[in-house]
């Protein structure tokens, strides 16, 4: 099958495509979009597979929590190993897929930059969950991201020292302009952080404020109006 095949049976199919993104399964496919990888069968229903929706998601910039994090140590070791057998041999095919493969990476993580930005305005807007859980999912993913900075450091580290490291000119002016756009998605992060830390601490005044609300007006349903007097009297607003 040719890429521009694949682009044809699902402009055929869009409308079932469409539906399954956004009802999660249906019953009725035909067989070209199970032969070609889009839908899988799970039991009597049809699901769209993992990859559609991942690049779906990553063209909408929509949060995918499997897509935002996720590490790259075999992309970093790979880079070593290639770097090794560059300075062994000369052959410069070796260059040439070191900037193939920093390049892929580069990508992996602009699409997480994506994703982690879809996910943190997922959480902030989100109004149908209840405050603890707010707070506990805005907390998890606070923790995640903030354990992507040390990996962004390997990172930087590796292409800085060990790759820019290579002799060759070429493939020096590929890392610098690679780097700066490295450093803004590092940026991105320190961002991403500092509003969920926001958002979180404003959520936990809010939750504090309902608990007081909650008990003033248990005391007043049980004509225990004491506090609610002396609330009224001590602060107007």
């Amino acid at each position: 099958m040719t890429h521009i095949e694949l682009l044809d049976i699902i402009c055929k199919n869009k409308d079932k495509i469409d539906r399954a993104y956004i009802e999660g399964e249906i019953f009725d496919i035909p067989t070209d979009l199970i032969h070609c990888g889009i839908f899988r069968k799970v039991g009597k229903e049809y699901k769209l597979a993992d990859t559609y929706i991942q690049f779906a998601n990553i063209m909408l910039k929509k949060a995918d929590i499997d897509i935002t994090f996720g590490n790259y140590i075999e992309e970093q070791k790979k880079l070593m190993e290639l770097k090794e057998e560059y300075l062994k041999s000369g052959d410069f095919q070796y260059l040439n897929r070191i900037k193939v493969l920093v390049g892929k990476l580069y990508e992996r993580l602009s699409d997480r930059d994506i994703g982690i930005n879809a996910k943190v305005n997922d959480i902030i807007s989100d109004n149908k969950l209840s405050i603890e859980l707010i707070i506990k999912e805005a907390e998890d993913v606070d923790k995640r991201i903030a354990e992507l900075i040390d990996e962004n450091i390997n990172i930087r580290i590796l292409l800085n020292k060990e790759i820019m490291s290579i002799n060759n000119q070429e493939l020096k002016d590929f890392l610098v302009d690679i780097g700066i756009e490295m450093e803004i998605l590092n940026n991105n992060i320190h961002a991403y952080i500092q509003r969920l830390s926001d958002f979180i601490l404003r959520t936990k005044k809010r939750k504090e404020q309902n608990n007081k609300l909650a008990s003033i007006a248990n005391k007043i349903m049980n004509q225990k109006d004491e506090d609610l007097t002396y609330l009224l009297i001590s602060n107007a607003q």
